[in-house]
């Protein structure tokens, strides 16, 4: 299987949407982490390299909230845990505003110990299935030191998500009382990214679950509260730099579970759950 995805158990769904395992196929297909308003704790069992040329060694990564499309090549295998975006500052102990791209867990985080025990087992085995109660053990260990949630940033971003990002600051503002400069430094401070981006991320997004027909992007483009169709793909290519055309020529295998997780993220699939059970799903072959 190229991906496959365990929904996050019992209290830990209150910060985590899932775990995810990546297996890289013979025709060497990267994986693809699209800005969808999550952040990621990366185990690379290999060095990877990004779309910029740049390479970095096997390790454990903090991928933060993204703002671009990202190619992540490996001939290994890479496992992470997925965050909610309220959820940042429970597991980075220095300045949010200040991270810049992929970093070393290691440099934003002290949990050097269980890091490096969850990373040597997954090298040695990388079974999915046995390692998540590994990721949930390690999921805790990362954010035990800061387990009450920011409730007030929680409830103001999941009011962008329930509207699918279709939403204007100052009908934020109204909700919630709150001014706009503080709406906006409380989100920087807290995500490294403003409101508005991360509305403009999830319209975005949920835009890209709608295209199926090349010929239905008006009322795609209509749907998710765009004026119309240039201006949805206009925002798209200002953005992340890609037009409606390149993303349904990505690769089947990976764009299949990437559209399938903004779905799933648009209802509530990953909201907290108190099942005992893990709920796997797998992608590609």
């Amino acid at each position: 299987m190229l991906i496959q995805e365990a929904k996050a158990k019992k209290e830990l769904s209150r910060y985590i949407e899932s775990y995810w395992r990546f297996s890289p196929n013979a025709e060497q297909h990267p994986l693809l982490l699209f800005p969808d308003g999550t952040f990621n704790v990366v185990f690379a069992t290999q060095p990877f390299k990004m779309d910029n040329g740049k390479t970095y060694s096997k390790g454990t990564y903090l991928f933060p909230l993204l703002n671009q499309l990202h190619h992540v090549h490996s001939d290994g295998i890479l496992v992470g845990i997925r965050y909610k975006a309220f959820a940042l500052n429970n597991i980075v102990d220095v300045d949010i505003e200040k991270l810049d791209g992929i970093c070393e867990l290691t440099e934003v985080n002290q949990q050097n110990s269980v890091l490096t025990k969850i990373h040597t087992e997954i090298g040695q085995n990388p079974d999915f299935e046995w390692i998540q109660p590994l990721l949930e053990l390690g999921s805790y260990e990362l954010i035990s030191s800061k387990l009450q949630l920011n409730s007030a940033l929680r409830d103001k971003v999941n009011y962008i998500l329930d509207r699918k990002g279709n939403v204007r600051i100052d009908e934020l503002c109204q909700e919630f009382s709150v001014s706009r400069q503080a709406l906006h430094k409380a989100f920087k401070k807290n995500l490294g990214i403003s409101a508005k981006q991360l509305a403009c991320t999830w319209r975005l997004n949920y835009f890209l679950t709608l295209i199926e027909d090349p010929d239905s992007l008006t009322s795609n483009a209509l749907s998710a509260g765009f004026f119309d169709q240039a201006h949805s793909i206009n925002s798209l290519k200002r953005e992340w730099k890609f037009s409606p055309g390149a993303f349904k020529r990505l690769n089947d295998d990976t764009i299949g579970y990437v559209k399938q997780t903004m779905k799933n993220r648009f209802n509530n699939f990953y909201d907290p759950d108190i099942q005992n059970e893990f709920t796997v799903s797998h992608f590609g072959g």
